[in-house]
């Protein structure tokens, strides 16, 4: 009896070993799969220290700050500088608020994107950002269009004083460019949404990412819709832009302007000078370098975008989230798009004197209303006969 005691015993002593090691590897299982499982969270959706993001997330935080405060100064020195009351800087304005917009909306999020992965702004604002940024760049776009076809209309009568079509309809084209831009950018409200995917490591607990993505009915849907923006934005605004600004530079840049627009303000006022009208024409002409400019930059940094866009919509990459290197393209094409809107207000300030000029008097609150002596007010008339409304 005592012996089957101690075999009982002895098999007692197994059996709560055999438990107890069983309860360690199973604790030690969980444990091990729990680290598991953070570092495949950290490395999926915690990316702001992959060097990509982190150098993304550096240059969005640069062109968040300089955006903002570049464009918060150009509508304010449009706003407060009675000499930036011109047709042209009203639209310039309206360039500045699409580009607040893309700032103050569209940046932070894809700050916020680089550095984790999963969306977290939810289902509204997943349409809503994307909305935003197209009828930014819709905007801005028309915007620039719309000065240089001005630009052109108001030079283009021989023998004329110039005469800007825009003077009387500002208001009305100013609402069309919204409309238009709203209108043409609406379908991404509708196949923008959140979406859910889960990964499956085979752990005791799945991996869920939040997605922000577009829903077509179909492929050609999207694709045509591609090439529709392409065109829009791109293509036809620059077979535009590049036509009128080409021939107004001809026309300004032409010996004879000085001659032919003094002696067809001269008829209408009765009282320009040859000084003032060199100094209109001189105006324009530093004008037309600023269009240039701020054409140029916009396609040179909007360009790659729509291109990775139709190059991925028309799935010529159908390996693209394996190939390393072109999933780097995208993301930074994207940036460079966005970096856009806080160049604006640097060539504002780098090509125009006179918004250098009112950005002093900002500063320097010399900005109240001074009656204008007779003297003062025929200067003006003048100055305006000559340079027309497009005076910076």
């Amino acid at each position: 009896m005592e012996k089957s005691f101690e075999e009982n015993k002895t098999t007692f002593h197994v059996g709560t070993n055999v438990s107890a090691s069983l309860a360690f590897d199973a604790a030690m299982r969980d444990k091990y799969e729990k680290l598991l499982l953070d570092s495949i969270r950290s490395e999926l959706l915690y990316t702001y220290s992959t060097p990509l993001s982190a150098g993304l997330i550096v240059l969005y935080t640069i062109c968040f700050l300089v955006g903002l405060v570049g464009n918060l100064l150009v509508m304010s020195v449009v706003l407060r500088s009675r000499r930036m009351h011109t047709i042209t800087n009203k639209f310039l304005g309206n360039l500045a608020v699409c580009d607040l917009m893309v700032i103050c909306f569209c940046v932070p999020s894809n700050i916020a994107l680089e550095a984790y992965r999963s969306y977290m702004f939810g289902d509204a604002l997943c349409r809503v950002l994307p909305y935003i940024q197209g009828i930014s760049v819709s905007g801005s776009v028309l915007s620039l269009t719309v000065i240089s076809l001005d630009r052109f209309h108001s030079l283009s009568h021989q023998g004329k004083p110039p005469r800007s079509f825009l003077k009387q309809n500002s208001i009305v084209v100013l609402v069309l460019i919204w409309v238009v831009s709203m209108a043409i950018m609406s379908p991404l409200l509708f196949v923008n949404h959140l979406d859910h995917v889960t990964l499956d490591f085979g752990l005791s607990e799945n991996l869920t990412l939040a997605i922000c993505k577009e829903d077509w009915p179909s492929d050609a849907g999207k694709q045509q819709y591609s090439v529709t923006l392409f065109v829009f934005h791109l293509i036809i605004p620059a077979a535009i832009m590049i036509l009128a600004n080409a021939l107004v530079g001809k026309k300004l840049w032409r010996a004879d302007d000085i001659d032919e627009v003094e002696n067809a303000t001269r008829l209408e006022s009765g009282m320009i000078s040859h000084a003032v009208v060199a100094s209109g024409l001189k105006r324009q002409r530093g004008i037309v370098k600023m269009l240039v400019a701020l054409l140029s930059v916009f396609f040179v940094f909007w360009t790659p975008y729509y291109v990775i866009t139709l190059w991925l919509d028309f799935r010529i990459g159908k390996h693209w989230e394996e190939n390393s290197v072109a999933g780097n393209v995208y993301p930074f094409t994207l940036f460079l798009g966005l970096a856009n809107s806080a160049i604006n207000p640097i060539c504002y300030s780098l090509m125009n004197a006179r918004f250098r000029e009112a950005t002093k008097d900002v500063f320097s609150r010399k900005m109240q209303w001074i009656p204008p002596s007779s003297e003062t007010t025929n200067t003006e008339n003048t100055e305006q006969v000559s340079a027309d409304v497009f005076s910076l």
